[in-house]
């Protein structure tokens, strides 16, 4: 016998659960049927169809819900063609969920109430993103995407509206106040919105700036989230940012501080034990090594400057940390660029392109 996968095939609701009626008089099969009565299956039930009845729909309404009750939360999964397109809904709500949340999702099936997913798309190669983000991108009825590594993976969201965001160095399409509210009237719209970014969303991707409008907008936000290039660039260019002979820690630094702030303290970032992953910080470079010089790290440190990581056209060149800047300047090394420092990045030399 073969059986068919619920997020898959979602069921109507209330399917698979059998109801036994009896007067509320008869004690005595009330009792004998207490022994087999699964509290965690009535509340599934309950659940799947107050969403129905709530939706005002019927036994005849095309639509599917199926609730899994584990540790006090419901796996919730539904479906519905009730606005003659596919609305999906997947997520968790409480065991002791509120009106304001069956409403909440009746409202996203109905086509009333928007969806954000902040999906990170890895760092270069587009088979590198995760299974949930394609799957969503599949879906998304709109995609805000930024400057991604590889275009391609708008090719499996040939449906959606587009909406280029881009951010390259100090190259801006759109400011970020821009790009929120830009969230914030798809989701208004009712739609399914995928806000694509490289990498991971919050690292260093403001992610969770986006997410906290959205949250305050009172609209609902999922992170999927994706491979960072911080770990993943270097580790396919033959450099492990861990290593048991040369570093048990590693810290991820942005090469450059937020608009208006005092920057980086590099002089006591030296300080820093391990190995130093720096994103966004190519333009910086000199003044990057100067001040970790200062510190006290030594000049002759090793560093890794990998471009274009996770492609085929990958890049990557070793240096020491006194010739970082003129380095990248004679080897021609644009942005974006992720500069590895620390003895990790000798590890090259024996492990050279793992692509």
């Amino acid at each position: 016998m073969a059986f068919l996968d619920p997020k898959v095939f979602v069921p109507a609701p209330a399917q698979g659960a059998i109801a036994i009626v009896c007067r509320s008089d008869d004690c005595e099969t009330r009792k004998k049927l207490s022994k087999i009565n699964d509290p965690s299956t009535r509340a599934e039930v309950d659940l799947e169809r107050k969403i129905m009845k709530k939706m005002g729909a019927g036994c005849s309404s095309p639509i599917g819900v199926n609730a899994r009750l584990v540790n006090d939360v419901f796996d919730l999964n539904a479906v519905s063609f009730e606005t003659g397109k596919k609305i999906g809904f997947r997520g968790r709500i409480p065991k002791d969920y509120s009106e304001d949340d069956v409403s909440r999702i009746v409202e996203k099936l109905m086509g009333k109430r928007g969806h954000v997913y902040l999906v990170g798309a890895g760092p270069g190669d587009i088979g590198l993103i995760t299974v949930r983000g394609l799957d969503l991108l599949k879906s998304a009825e709109v995609v805000v995407y930024d400057a991604l590594a590889d275009n391609s993976l708008l090719d499996n969201c040939p449906d959606a509206e587009l909406v280029n965001v881009g951010k390259r160095s100090r190259n801006h399409i759109k400011t970020q106040d821009e790009i929120n509210q830009i969230l914030v009237d798809y989701a208004k719209k009712g739609k399914n919105v995928v806000r694509l970014k490289g990498g991971d969303p919050f690292l260093f991707g403001r992610g969770a700036e986006e997410a906290a409008v959205l949250r305050d907008a009172g609209l609902d936000v999922t992170v999927v989230p994706g491979v960072s290039s911080s770990i993943a660039v270097p580790e396919v260019a033959g450099v492990p940012v861990t290593h048991r002979d040369h570093a048990s820690c590693v810290t991820i630094m942005t090469g450059h501080g937020k608009a208006g702030s005092d920057g980086i303290d590099w002089v006591s970032a030296a300080t820093i034990p391990g190995t130093l992953v720096i994103l966004m910080g190519m333009d910086n470079a000199g003044q990057i090594s100067e001040g970790l010089i200062e510190g006290g790290k030594s000049p002759d440190t090793p560093v890794a400057v990998i471009t274009d990581g996770a492609r085929p056209e990958q890049c990557a060149e070793l240096s020491v940390l006194k010739d970082l800047q003129r380095m990248i300047a004679d080897k021609g090394l644009k942005a974006p660029g992720i500069i590895v420092i620390g003895e990790v990045a000798k590890e090259r030399e024996r492990l050279g392109d793992l692509l």
